[in-house]
């Protein structure tokens, strides 16, 4: 105590706990009497944080949830909240040990989107401000597919594919392309509707030759990772025809066999046969040209 009556004191409280501080000044008065002065006030010396660690399991699907705590009190209860993409959330709590960490262990999150998780970890701490961890991780839960029915038109010639996909985002674009047996191709795109379906109507294949189709649909699935779809179907849209034309030489004797063909592919091997009155035979072979001729 000082002459004038004050004092002062700078004491070390490098042991002790952020939050609110009660101060007890006790002495002795001039009668021999005890005189206690009180005060508060409050100590917010080390930054709270809370770290946030994960594991998905993708065969649950579940999620656990594991990290440390800086100045939140042990036995406080921490809001742990784990958002998908599409923003549905699952919620739990989880308590502080007395070393500080907390545990969620296989946290069921069937309810949400394969994809991007983002995971949030919230609580308390000694000075009664709110303090906020944050994760990311990812799940990949369900199988992706894209199913690929169709059905051709020989009229138009045209074609319908439809179908359904599983983990891909509604909303997304499919690629969808008709590839004929010439490796020729007619490409166009589909949008996945709300409930995974899709549906590519009278896409013109006049272009296409006659025969064989394999048709593909592609996307992307919640994962970012792509998913394809396979079909086949058959186009015979081009009635078929050979025109035959003969030149006979005497002399030879001899004869010419000319002639254009529709829907035979270019390259093949046709057989031409001559017959006479008496049913003998002379046989050969000729190339369609690129023209379809022979």
């Amino acid at each position: 105590v000082e002459e004038d009556g004050s004092y002062t004191v700078d004491l070390d409280i490098t042991d002790l706990t952020d939050g609110d501080l009660d101060i007890v000044v006790t002495g002795t008065d001039n009668n021999g009497n005890p005189v206690t002065g009180t005060g508060t006030d409050e100590l917010d010396a080390v930054p709270s944080e809370i770290t946030v660690e994960t594991d998905v399991d993708n065969t649950g699907p579940n999620i656990t949830v594991t990290g440390d705590t800086t100045d939140i009190p042990p036995g406080s209860e921490l809001e742990v909240t784990i958002t998908d993409q599409n923003g549905n959330t699952v919620t739990t709590t989880a308590i502080v040990e007395e070393d500080g960490s907390y545990t969620v262990t296989d946290l069921d999150i069937t309810d949400l989107t394969d994809g991007d998780l983002d995971i949030t970890v919230t609580g308390t701490d000694n000075n009664g401000n709110p303090v906020t961890g944050t994760g990311t991780d990812e799940l990949d839960a369900v199988p992706s597919e894209i199913t690929v029915e169709t059905e051709v038109d020989n009229t138009g010639p045209s074609i319908t594919v439809t179908g359904d996909t599983t983990d891909i985002p509604p909303g997304s674009e499919l690629e969808v392309t008709i590839t004929d047996q010439n490796g020729n191709t007619v490409t166009t795109t589909a949008i996945v509707e709300e409930d995974g379906s899709y549906t590519v109507t009278d896409l013109d294949i006049t272009d296409l030759t006659d025969g064989d189709l394999d048709i593909t649909v592609t996307g992307t699935d919640n994962n970012g990772n792509p998913v394809t779809g396979r079909g086949t179907d058959e186009l015979d849209a081009v009635p078929s025809e050979i025109t035959v034309e003969t030149e006979v030489d005497n002399a030879g004797p001899t004869i010419d066999v000319t002639g254009d063909t529709t829907d035979i592919p270019v390259g093949s091997e046709l057989v031409v046969t001559i017959t006479d009155q008496e049913g003998n035979t002379v046989t050969t072979t000729a190339i369609v040209e690129e023209d379809g001729s022979y």
